[in-house]
């Protein structure tokens, strides 16, 4: 495990830039540690959402990760099912930062969460062992191959197109830092976060009310 992106709380009590991203120097820190032929892939949020509330990273964090991986043949995975299919701003979260995951793990978004829905997307160079031995990927779960989910998915993406749904969380962001502004006023200290319509703020201390 290295540690989060995350400026407003930093492990390292340290500030960007002058940091000069130690979060990320982290993870090379780690593989050292326990040894790249032990790690298959480093797994994150673009923007930290179920552990962090909305944490974005800072300006280079995503490219010295995607860097530190590659040297150490390890793959890049991120996982959009909070943050992918436009809940940012942009298709994919990751986009943000100019990176390219190897592997990319959408969920409720496909289908506005209506029904259960969930996709992997694989560059092919991760696909082109498997094409060439086993060609099949072992993932069957429970809801697979479900008949209402598709069409319910498929659905979805006809009318947030033609809703023009993947613009307007960039849209929204502006009423979002409107709300996280109450709260700061409403703490001692606090900050902003997050890409789009995937917001928070960090309190630090007692609320005024």
């Amino acid at each position: 495990m290295a540690a989060p992106p995350y400026c407003y709380r930093c492990p390292f009590h340290k500030t960007y830039p002058e940091c000069g991203l130690m979060c990320a120097d982290d993870l090379e820190a780690a593989i050292r540690r326990i040894g790249a032929e032990h790690i298959a892939a480093f797994i994150a949020e673009p923007v930290i959402g179920a552990a962090g509330g909305a944490v974005a990273p800072p300006e280079g964090y995503y490219r010295r990760i995607k860097e530190i991986c590659e040297r150490h043949e390890s793959l890049f995975i991120a996982d959009e099912v909070m943050t992918g299919i436009a809940r940012t701003g942009a298709m994919f979260g990751m986009e943000h930062y100019g990176v390219e995951p190897d592997l990319i793990a959408l969920g409720k978004g496909m289908s506005a969460g209506y029904t259960p829905m969930a996709a992997a997307l694989v560059k092919d160079h991760v696909m082109e062992p498997i094409l060439k031995r086993s060609k099949s990927v072992m993932s069957g779960h429970t809801y697979s191959a479900n008949p209402q989910s598709a069409p319910c998915a498929l659905r979805f993406s006809s009318i947030s197109r033609s809703m023009d749904w993947w613009t307007r969380p960039g849209r929204r962001e502006a009423i979002c830092s409107r709300g996280c502004s109450g709260l700061q006023n409403a703490a001692r200290s606090s900050a902003t976060c997050g890409e789009g319509a995937s917001a928070g703020a960090g309190i630090r201390g007692r609320p005024r009310y």
